[in-house]
């Protein structure tokens, strides 16, 4: 077991599942991957073309859950 995954299971209570985990540095080196709230804001893999668009429909799938609540 690596040290992400041991980290993830005290945090989330399971390992993370992502493509892209990481301890992201924005973050004080939270675990996170692209199923996390914070990677929307995380600049780690910001030259990737897959991970914009994926940060794309996460905002835009974000911006729905808001707007149902209006």
């Amino acid at each position: 077991m690596t040290e992400l995954d041991e980290e993830s299971i005290k945090i989330y209570g399971k390992p993370l599942q992502g493509n892209y985990k990481h301890f992201c540095i924005e973050f004080d080196f939270l675990p996170i991957d692209e199923h996390s709230f914070e990677f929307l804001f995380c600049s780690c893999y910001e030259s990737n073309k897959e991970i914009e668009a994926h940060k794309k429909s996460l905002e835009e799938a974000h911006a729905n859950i808001l707007n149902r609540g209006s």
